[in-house]
């Protein structure tokens, strides 16, 4: 049996415990290519960093 493919690689994930949230755009993007995020949150998400830059 073969173990889930991890989401994010080791570089990735002290990046986003570094600086990132689930709210940069780069982590949203890997989120919605791994279909872990729908459109409709994505462009939620989206309307959230707007507001607050």
């Amino acid at each position: 049996m073969k173990a889930k493919e991890e989401l994010f690689t080791e570089e990735e994930i002290d990046a986003i415990e570094g600086d990132e949230s689930i709210y940069s755009e780069r982590v949203r993007d890997a989120l919605l290519e791994d279909d872990e995020l729908s459109p409709m949150e994505e462009a939620f998400m989206r309307g959230y960093e707007e507001a607050i830059s």
